[in-house]
């Protein structure tokens, strides 16, 4: 009997979120994982389809773009809220000393092999330039960006 249960108890604790992390966000940080291809962007109104991929490996975040250097940033999620969250962490650029980084608060919808992703970038205008303001609704009015991503298999 005892021989059983230890194998019983590790599995359960592998089964078991994070500290601090629910099954839901957890759940969904799994299913992020792998690459996703952005079939359309819209920003402020005006899409663009220009090829681009985003890439979900552990925390970290990364969006590959043609003729551009990859962009990293760590995320988090958060299943729990309506809509769902995505924080996004922009380290600071060393090259660029007047960079404190950014701070990308983020709402998702996940179906399946389809993701959708609004953000807003700070204006140039805003106080702060290191943290964005959330959207509250799916939509690209207001200088936000609407993100429609599909799983690459």
């Amino acid at each position: 009997m005892q021989h059983t249960l230890m194998p019983c108890l590790l599995a359960l604790l592998v089964a078991l979120p994070a500290p601090g992390q629910d099954a839901a966000s957890k759940s969904d940080l799994d299913r992020l994982q792998g690459r996703w291809k952005v079939v359309w962007s819209e920003e402020s109104g005006v899409k663009n389809t220009e090829p681009a991929v985003l890439v979900f490996k552990g925390d970290k975040a990364i969006l590959e773009e043609k003729g551009r250097p990859p962009e990293e940033a760590t995320f988090k999620v958060d299943a729990t809220k309506k809509p769902k969250q995505l924080d996004l962490l922009q380290p600071p650029n060393p090259a660029a000393k007047a960079d404190k980084g950014l701070k990308i608060q983020a709402i998702y919808e996940l179906d399946g092999d389809t993701l959708r992703i609004c953000y807003r970038v700070p204006p140039p205008t805003a106080k702060d330039q290191t943290v964005s303001e959330r959207p509250t609704q799916f939509g690209s009015a207001k200088g936000g960006t609407l993100m429609h991503l599909q799983r690459e298999k």
